[in-house]
C-alpha cells in the first residue's frame, strides 16, 4: 500500500495511511531477540506468530506501528481518542479557520432509542416525514452556527471564543500512532456490532490498511479476537451442567469434537489445547 492512500468514509471523512515501520517479520524478530535468532522464513515462523498472538505474548507485536490521518466528525474523535494507548495530535480551532463541514446522517440512521441499551439505537423507525423534517432542522441549525461562527471571525472576535457553540457534527481531523497490538485492541472494540455505527465505518478502513501491511498478524487476530469467544467461569459451570446430564461415555464425547477439529486443521499442539479446553469444560467429568 503507498502512502498516502486514501479511504473515503461517510459523507465528508476520509482515513489516510500515512506512515507504517515494520512488518509482520519483524514481530518475528523482536520475539527471536530471546534466542539471537531473526526471521528464518515463514514456513517455519508462521508456526511461531501463530503461538506469540494465541498465547498473548504481545511485546513482539508492539514493535511495530502505524500513523493514519483521520477527517471525522467530533463526535467520532470522542469515541476514539478514549484509547489513550495511541498518540494524537488535533487540528486546532486556536488556530485556524474551521472548514464548512458537517455531518448530516443517512435517513437510516434516524431511529428511537434503543429499549435495552442506554447507549444504542433501536429498531423502531420514525415516519418518513418525521426524518425529512427532522434532517432538514439538522442541516438548517449546521449552517446558521457556521454562519454564525464566520461572522465572529469577520469581526475579529478571537478564534479560541468564535469556536465556542461548535456542535459534535462539525469534521475536525487528526493524526494518530499506535503499535499494531494498540491498533488491534482499538479494532477489537470498534468492528464489534454494538459499535457506535459513526465509528464503526471509520474502524472498517482501519482494518483494511492493516490487513494488507501487517496481513499474517491481522488473521490471527481475526481468528483468536474478532471472531473467537471466550466464556467467564459462571458460563463454564452452566455448560459443565448441561454436560453432565449427556449419558454418554467420555470417548464418544470427545471423538467427534477432535474428528472436526482435525478437519478444520487443528492440529499438534493447538489441537492439544483445544482438547484441554474441552476437558476444562466438563468433559472429563464423564466416565
Amino acid at each position: 500500500m503507498e502512502k498516502g492512500h486514501v479511504i473515503d468514509v461517510l459523507d465528508h471523512g476520509y482515513v489516510k495511511y500515512v506512515d507504517s515501520m515494520g512488518t509482520d517479520e519483524n514481530v518475528i524478530e523482536a520475539a527471536r531477540m530471546s534466542t539471537g535468532r531473526g526471521f528464518e522464513g515463514w514456513e517455519k515462523d508462521a508456526g511461531l506468530l501463530d503461538f506469540l498472538w494465541r498465547k498473548k505474548h504481545s511485546t513482539p507485536f508492539e514493535m511495530v506501528e502505524l500513523a493514519l490521518e483521520i477527517q471525522a466528525p467530533i463526535m467520532v474523535f470522542r469515541e476514539w481518542q478514549r484509547h489513550r494507548t495511541q498518540s494524537y495530535n488535533e487540528f486546532s480551532a486556536r488556530y485556524s479557520q474551521m472548514p464548512n463541514l458537517h455531518y448530516l446522517p443517512d435517513p437510516s440512521r434516524l431511529k428511537k432509542q434503543s429499549s435495552n441499551n442506554k447507549q444504542g439505537t433501536g429498531d423502531e423507525e420514525f415516519p418518513q416525514e418525521y426524518i425529512d423534517m427532522t434532517l432538514e432542522e439538522l442541516e438548517y441549525e449546521q449552517k446558521q452556527t457556521y454562519s454564525h461562527y464566520e461572522q465572529m471571525l469577520t469581526e475579529g472576535v478571537a478564534k479560541e471564543i468564535a469556536r465556542l457553540n461548535t456542535p459534535v457534527s462539525r469534521y475536525s481531523k487528526m493524526r494518530a500512532k499506535a503499535n499494531l497490538k494498540n491498533w488491534l485492541g482499538f479494532l477489537n472494540l470498534r468492528l464489534r456490532p454494538n459499535a457506535q455505527f459513526e465509528i464503526r465505518v471509520f474502524a472498517e478502513p482501519v482494518a483494511d490498511i492493516i490487513r494488507k501491511l501487517f496481513p499474517r498478524s491481522y488473521d490471527l487476530f481475526e481468528e483468536y479476537d474478532l471472531y473467537g469467544v471466550s466464556f467467564s467461569r459462571t458460563e463454564m459451570a452452566a455448560i459443565r451442567d448441561v454436560i453432565k446430564t449427556i449419558q454418554m461415555s467420555q470417548r464418544d464425547m470427545m471423538e467427534p469434537f477432535v474428528t472436526s477439529a482435525k478437519k478444520h486443521n487443528i492440529d499438534g499442539r493447538k489441537l492439544q489445547e483445544f482438547i484441554e479446553k474441552l476437558e476444562k469444560g466438563g468433559l472429563e467429568i464423564l466416565s
